[in-house]
């Protein structure tokens, strides 16, 4: 066999990272979304059997490069519908348009489908949405020290939730 057929060690490790990531999404996710990028991102990977590099970041790009191609898909599709005069053919939790923010649209995906509890994904959002513990004590009724303490949980449970994910 020829060394340009052959699979680099980088893509092999990529590869069983995606598998995993699959494997998790079909176990404990409720939506295609997610398990739909990474197959996307598979295709990209096995295109390119002699890509080098560091398997966290070709996935990490292979997901963003995957997820870019299934908006640009969702955004066309939304847009046919409409000069068809027809509802959308795909329902989403929120409406994706070319005003939306796409990484906002992928955190709450990736939070409505994480095992994380209600209150957890609910610090997550607000954290990403730029409120600050002050803000969240006040709002909950709680003392700040309380609110630092959910906050310091819900970060370190989030984090090993995305460590388990890939």
């Amino acid at each position: 066999m020829s060394q340009k057929n052959q699979m680099s060690q980088s893509v092999i490790d990529a590869y069983l990272l995606l598998n995993r990531m699959r494997d998790n999404a079909i176990k404990y996710d409720k939506g295609s979304y997610k398990l739909e990028r990474i197959e996307q991102a598979l295709d990209y990977l096995l295109q390119k059997p002699e890509k080098e590099g560091d398997p966290k970041v070709i996935v990490r790009d292979l997901m963003g490069s995957a997820g870019k191609k299934i908006r640009g898909r969702i955004n066309l599709l939304k847009e046919k519908a409409e000069l068809a005069g027809l509802d959308t053919p795909i329902k989403l939790k929120v409406s994706v348009d070319n005003s939306f923010d796409h990484k906002k649209f992928e955190l709450m995906d990736e939070l409505y489908n994480s095992q994380l509890n209600k209150s957890e994904k609910s610090i997550i959002k607000d954290l990403y949405f730029d409120y600050n513990t002050e803000e969240m004590a006040a709002r909950d009724n709680v003392p700040i020290g309380t609110m630092r303490t959910r906050v310091s949980r819900a970060r370190f449970k989030y984090v090993a939730v995305l460590k388990l994910a890939i």
